[in-house]
């Protein structure tokens, strides 16, 4: 009989006077503790394959709903963000709680695509309480867009912030599976008209993170989809190149789009997201 990792969901009152909502796995015996940071406009519990799968191979994983997303999020401000280092500050009580609530491990962040964009923002401005990070199809570059619409969404972002919009994504270009794309769109929990303000700020936050790249020095797994049609692969391409640390790894999976954990290489992302962490723990 196989031991199940214990679960636990709940809302925590953080220190900065924040309230999330986490979804946790802890093994009995973890080789080390991986904070998962989820993507514009879903919610942790998109992860809960990953949280067992990493459980299942003694990794603890902890995840939280982002401020103005999933269950964290209150009826106001669903979608809304009033600027995006807020997400920056919860991330850090959040692995502090998660922290002084276990027993100390190594820790290291995953982050996918604005968690991929919120976990890079983190180890090089923030920096504390973390070991490593793991990002896929990070949004640290997103394009430029029309100078007229940049300032359009600016004006709105300015007068009209919880202005909501038609979500700018399309479901059929997160993976190649229909399944996982008609669950999305079908997911309540997905924010399908997000505000004009997060959309601003996220796509600020892929300019200012080049600002503090050069400051990250802890190993970092770099992954992308090269059918990415989300994020440009040259986004992580990029970021590999830039980012100082020593140890750092890029790997571009030929056959996935924008969701590598839930596309038809799954299998392969999670090897190399364990393999990685087990040579670094």
């Amino acid at each position: 009989m196989v031991d199940l990792p214990r679960y636990t969901e709940s809302y925590v009152d953080l220190e900065n006077k924040t309230r999330v909502f986490h979804r946790c796995w802890f093994p009995d015996k973890y080789n080390a503790l991986v904070v998962g940071v989820h993507g514009f406009v879903e919610h942790g519990g998109r992860y809960v394959s990953l949280g067992e799968t990493l459980s299942h191979l003694n990794y603890a994983f902890c995840i939280h709903d982002l401020r103005g997303h999933g269950k964290t999020a209150s009826d106001n401000d669903r979608g809304f963000i009033h600027e995006f280092e807020d997400f920056l500050n919860d991330l850090y009580y959040y692995i502090k709680y998660i922290k002084e609530s276990y027993r100390g491990n190594k820790t290291f962040l995953f982050g996918h695509s604005m968690g991929g964009l919120i976990t890079v923002y983190y180890a090089g401005y923030t920096k504390k309480l973390i070991d490593g990070i793991i990002t896929s199809g990070a949004a640290v570059y997103l394009g430029r867009i029309p100078l007229a619409q940049k300032i359009l969404l600016t004006t709105l972002s300015r007068i009209y912030p919880r202005k909501r919009i038609k979500l700018p994504i399309k479901a059929e270009d997160l993976t190649n599976i229909n399944d996982v794309n008609s669950n999305y769109v079908r997911d309540s929990l997905v924010i399908k008209d997000p505000t004009v303000r997060l959309i601003v700020e996220l796509y600020n936050a892929s300019l200012k993170v080049w600002r503090y790249v050069n400051n990250i020095h802890v190993p970092a797994l770099i992954m992308h989809g090269k059918k990415d049609r989300v994020v440009p692969p040259q986004a992580s391409i990029m970021l590999y190149e830039k980012i100082p640390s020593t140890d750092k790894k890029l790997v571009l999976f030929e056959n996935s789009k924008h969701e590598l954990i839930n596309d038809l290489e799954k299998e392969k992302v999670i090897e190399e997201i364990t393999s990685w962490l087990s040579r670094h723990t």
